[in-house]
């Protein structure tokens, strides 16, 4: 592993761009001060640039080049979150490059916490361009294979680090204003969150478009799968992701048991979802997710999913 990460750093420092793991999803990095490689991240994700790219950093060094000042709600979420799944969004300083990155008047920073994107962000003390290693509206990668599917001709180097710990994207925080806005929830809960931060007000999930993906009830699941399944056309197949043992085996339904615990739930939510993609089905059914407050990253992440 030592052998890649100096080739990765190698990569970055001659302007490439490269898949990192993390310990949410993987990243697709290029140096921050590299004019040309920022500007092919946005190329190679498809991205507008009114869509700003969010930035890995070492250490909280590096937040004096990037903001203007961190507000206390700010330090009470990087003493409690960071190193870890949290990214927060700052006033950036005029003196930053955060306008390369598709920033105007703000930044979006994060700490990670992973041992192999860490030893690389070392020889980076300004951080990494760092959004997930995949095109706008594509499920998030959660392990190399699902880079090198969607990006593999495109990009320089691909660390392989096995399949990422939390496997959903960080929770998104935005600090510039008062109360504090809760943009994305994700792996940290807002219960989590707002128990350092109680002030902190949530936004509105939208829901972009209809999908592919649906959820379903589990009241009368296997009702409503047997329904699905007496009108479905002969070469067409679906799949079910269901926290329960199979109750219906059928030559058209590919049934995914789901474990019971939030946090295994939501590591291998993302590599089965890409497991039936690559089956080709034609329609995926996720059972909805309990009420209770621990499953709230879980959901808001499978709303969005619902979206794409």
């Amino acid at each position: 592993m030592i052998t890649q990460i100096q080739t990765v750093v190698r990569l970055l420092k001659q302007g490439g761009v490269v898949a990192l793991p993390t310990e949410t999803v993987y990243a697709l990095a290029c140096d921050v001060q590299k004019l040309e490689a920022v500007a092919r991240i946005f190329r190679i994700k498809k991205r507008n640039h009114d869509h700003p790219l969010s930035v890995l950093i070492p250490n909280t060094d590096a937040l004096n080049y990037w903001t203007k000042s961190l507000p206390d709600v700010g330090q009470r979420l990087i003493q409690n979150f960071w190193p870890g799944p949290l990214t927060l969004v700052l006033q950036r300083a005029e003196s930053s490059a955060a306008c390369l990155l598709g920033m105007s008047e703000s930044i979006a920073l994060r700490l990670p916490d992973h041992a192999i994107t860490r030893a690389i962000l070392d020889y980076f003390p300004l951080g990494l361009a760092a959004p997930s290693a995949n095109r706008t509206h594509q499920l998030s990668p959660t392990t190399a294979n699902h880079v090198c599917d969607y990006l593999g001709a495109e990009i320089d180097y691909i660390i392989d680090a096995g399949s990422c710990s939390l496997g959903i994207e960080s929770t998104l925080v935005d600090v510039c204003t008062y109360p504090p806005r809760l943009l994305r929830e994700a792996a940290l809960t807002k219960m989590q969150i707002r128990s350092c931060v109680s002030e902190v007000e949530m936004t509105a999930q939208t829901m972009s478009k209809a999908s592919a993906i649906q959820s379903i009830q589990p009241n009368d699941l296997e009702t409503q799968l047997t329904q699905l399944l007496s009108h479905l056309e002969k070469n067409s197949c679906i799949a079910i992701l269901a926290r329960r043992p199979v109750l219906i085996v059928h030559p058209q339904l590919f049934w995914i048991t789901m474990p019971e615990s939030v946090r295994d739930y939501a590591q291998q939510l993302y590599e089965k979802l890409h497991v039936c993609l690559q089956k080709k089905i034609s329609a995926i059914f996720i059972e909805a997710l309990p009420e209770e407050a621990q499953w709230s990253g879980v959901r808001a992440t499978l709303q969005r999913i619902l979206s794409l």
